[in-house]
């Protein structure tokens, strides 16, 4: 469609964590051959782990990732990838704060208010 293939790599990267279709919010999603390769076979780079991140915290406000787990859950209810998807996303949140060397949080002063 004419886009940039980084910024098209993001649009298909940025629910799935862990190389994983599987490794989502809200159930299963329905089978699509081009996006399940692609996300299994893409190394995702560090800026669309960030964007990973970033989606995981927010909503209509920048959120902690904890909270976002918990309105995920109440709008899209458990399924048998729940557990799964929430250790990637915890996972995901501490693998860029040991590159950080510091808590995520700390980059948003609101949040850290009210922790």
């Amino acid at each position: 469609m004419g886009y940039e293939e980084e910024y098209a790599h993001i649009c298909l990267t940025h629910s799935y964590l862990n190389n994983d279709v599987d490794c989502v919010a809200g159930g299963h999603p329905p089978r699509n051959e081009f996006r399940d390769t692609f996300i299994k076979n893409h190394q995702y780079t560090i800026y669309e782990k960030i964007i990973n991140l970033s989606d995981l915290m927010c909503k209509k406000q920048v959120m902690t990732v904890e909270k976002r787990i918990i309105d995920l859950l109440m709008r899209k209810g458990v399924h048998d990838n729940t557990h799964y998807h929430i250790e990637e996303a915890l996972k995901l949140k501490e693998e860029i704060e040991t590159q950080l060397g510091f808590s995520i949080y700390d980059l948003f002063p609101t949040i850290k208010e009210h922790l």
